[in-house]
């Protein structure tokens, strides 16, 4: 008969492959800096959800039940309710599956057991029978996951898989134990911080990176302006660094715009010559090809540049300001490089860069008795070639393509700062106290405008509908989960015609959307299980601006989320047939 040591030891195998996988993103080296239980449902796409069960289904899942500890029906077995919801499911006798030794709080063990033992069975129903999707057995497993992972945080239990011993709870460093000292005190006198203690017991931070992280939180009851004084503070100490990098989204690896995405790098020549071609009139004044790829920067093309300042404000402004973003951790990026290490904006070493673009396949190897700019990482003086290269003090990180170079770029900082994501709404508001705002650091016209207009528009009516910094960081009611295909197929069944129609009063600059074109476009999105909007967005972008899907627009389409072992291969084939559906609209 199975036992409760047996399923256990399935159980820890099926969600250390879990951990492995999400821990180790890609195959890649280095692990995340830290994660919470949010960062396993966003990167793991984690998430509980119930859904229904046919009858016929139910009786299979039973009958599998019956027999699925090895033991008479009258012992131990497992049932879902035939009359009920999916999840009306119970053990019977579960009791007996533990011994003397490990039967302490198994009323705490009952919850995943009973999830993964559900998943098991469903994987048999689904091999047996074709009525069962893959869909709700991959949701089943999900279901598992996050409820063993909430068990394991809950208690304190800690695996003894070597990804998770990697990580430290951070309530054991010694900025996570100054900080329960100050709630403390602060619990004192009445003010209560109960969400963010639990944010903090569920924190873990990875050990080789603990004397180079730090994290950014707001406390209630937490004097004016300390989270902005706090940062200054770290971000000013003398080992610390000089220069700086904010970005909007931890989980975000320190890459540049052309070199984090393959696409991009495989036609870096035709790229560059493509906009050079294209908007001449642009680069008159550039002298060399550094201050062209500056040029190419500033109108938001990928290029091998990664943006860095002098400016510590303008970094955590940077961290900040996003609204896509604004509910994921910022981070900021410290750099400590010495003088001799920055090359200046004439230097001749800058002159190998025209090898970049010599070569058909777009990159010239370097030749080793040569300088190694183009395999490794420079440091590079800016040239303030317009207000807002000024505005933001701003200098380069030049990417290579040498060897390892993303260990080289994860190395490099000498801090990393995490900003917890309620936090930056706070910072944005002392920056703008400090006119650190979209108007100030985006001076152009367009950019100005829309910070006097967002401004104004917010002291003339509600305050908590628009903000001072150019977006809008009024907290959203939580975005529905993506249904499941059943689900979705059913929302394409009751579509009507008044979506199409809605669609072509919006006409793209693209293509002209007729009623026969969208209704194309809505079947084409039903049969792929995408989003018609984002669809739609995708399609014009590709037709108007030649703009290749990225795998991530991609899958952010897809109603139904792959793995993410799925996500390469399912976002290759969908790009492929996308842009081939698109195409017919050329002629």
């Amino acid at each position: 008969m199975k036992d409760y040591n047996k399923i256990q030891e399935s159980i820890d195998k099926s969600f250390q492959d879990f951990i492995v996988q999400t821990l180790r993103l890609n195959g890649d080296k280095l692990k995340y800096f830290y994660w919470t239980k949010e960062f396993f449902e966003v990167i793991g796409n984690l998430s509980f959800q119930y859904y229904t069960l046919t009858l016929d289904q139910k009786e299979k899942i039973n009958t599998i039940g019956d027999f699925y500890f090895e033991s008479d029906h009258e012992s131990i077995f497992f049932e879902v309710n035939k009359n009920s919801h999916r999840h009306d499911i119970l053990i019977k006798n579960i009791n007996k599956l533990f011994s003397e030794k490990n039967r302490a709080g198994q009323s705490y063990k009952y919850e995943y057991l009973k999830e993964y033992i559900f998943w098991q069975i469903l994987e048999k129903v689904a091999t047996s029978s074709k009525n069962l999707s893959k869909e709700k057995v991959e949701q089943q497993r999900k279901n598992f996951l996050i409820t063993y992972l909430n068990y394991l945080l809950d208690n304190g239990k800690k695996p003894a898989y070597e990804e998770w011993k990697d990580y430290k709870r951070f309530t054991l460093t010694n900025q996570g134990q100054a900080l329960i000292a100050k709630l403390d005190e602060l619990d004192k006198k009445g003010v209560d911080n109960k969400k963010l203690r639990e944010k903090l017991n569920s924190l873990y931070i990875n050990r080789s990176l603990e004397s180079k992280l730090h994290f950014i939180f707001s406390k209630e009851g937490g004097g004016e302006k300390e989270e902005l004084r706090e940062l200054l503070d770290v971000m000013g100490k003398e080992e610390t660094g000089k220069f700086y990098r904010g970005q909007t989204d931890s989980t975000w690896k320190l890459n540049s715009s052309l070199t984090r995405e393959n696409t991009f790098l495989v036609n870096e020549k035709e790229m560059y010559y493509e906009i050079l071609s294209l908007k001449p009139d642009a680069f008159v004044n550039d002298t060399s090809v550094y201050e062209r790829l500056i040029t190419m920067q500033h109108f938001g093309m990928p290029t091998r540049l990664m943006d860095i300042t002098r400016n510590p404000l303008i970094a955590v402004f940077f961290a900040c300001n996003n609204r896509d973003r604004i509910k994921s951790d910022g981070t900021i990026f410290i750099f400590n490089p010495q003088n001799e290490d920055f090359l200046n904006f004439e230097d001749d070493k800058l002159e190998l860069l025209k090898r970049l673009y010599k070569n058909k396949s777009g990159y010239d190897e370097p030749n080793p008795d040569e300088d190694n700019l183009l395999s490794e990482i420079s440091f590079i003086r800016g040239i303030a070639k317009n207000q807002r290269i000024n505005n933001q003090s701003g200098d380069f990180i030049f990417v290579g393509s040498g060897k390892d170079i993303g260990d080289k770029l994860n190395n490099l900082p000498s801090m990393f700062i995490i900003i917890d994501a309620p936090t930056k709404r706070v910072l944005l508001e002392q920056l703008e106290s400090l006119n650190i705002h979209g108007g100030a650091v985006y001076p152009d016209l367009t950019n100005l405008s829309t910070y006097i207009k967002n401004k104004y528009t917010k002291n003339n009516s509600d305050k908590s509908k628009d903000d001072d910094f150019g977006i809008d960081l009024t907290p959203k009611p939580p975005k529905s989960k993506p249904p499941s295909k059943v689900v979705s197929e059913k929302i394409f069944e009751d579509s009507t015609n008044v979506e199409v129609k809605a669609l072509v009063t919006n006409r793209s600059q693209a293509i002209e959307w007729t009623e026969n074109s969208l209704l194309e476009l809505k079947n084409f999105a039903k049969t792929n299980g995408l989003v018609l909007e984002v669809l739609k967005k995708i399609i014009d972008d590709y037709l108007a601006f030649s703009t290749i899907p990225l795998r991530d627009t991609i899958i952010e389409a897809m109603i139904e989320k792959p793995t993410l072992k799925q996500r390469k291969d399912e976002g290759e084939r969908l790009k492929k047939e996308i842009i081939e559906f698109a195409d017919q609209f050329r002629s």
